[in-house]
């Protein structure tokens, strides 16, 4: 983790004991995209995180999650009106729905 950038967050968790990846409710565990996939335009992808849900709010109890879709970042600078650069290792993502979103905490 680089925290001048905010770059490679990302956390790793040590059980205590074996942990089933039955599949069931869900629990499975899931490949890393290739820099190939990572700048897909319109390629959906899940976020998940115990994010704040409304401004200077808490982070949440539960662990929540949206379906945002990449756009590049040359898009997200022009749509947003962004005026700085970020790191390659970042990407731009966006809801279809209003009021959908990550925030604070969900990053990683």
């Amino acid at each position: 983790y680089d925290s001048e950038t905010i770059t490679h967050d990302v956390a790793v968790l040590e059980l205590e004991s074996p942990f089933p990846l039955n599949g069931e409710r869900g629990i499975s565990t899931i490949g890393l995209a290739t820099t190939a996939q990572f700048y897909v335009p319109n390629l959906s992808v899940i976020v998940s995180g115990w994010g704040i849900t409304e401004d200077y709010g808490k982070p949440n109890d539960e662990l929540l999650w949206v379906e945002l879709f990449i756009v590049s970042n040359e898009d997200a600078h022009r749509g947003h009106g962004l005026t700085y650069d970020w790191p390659d290792e970042w990407m731009a993502a966006e809801a279809r729905e209003a009021g959908q979103d990550s925030c604070s905490g969900d990053s990683g």
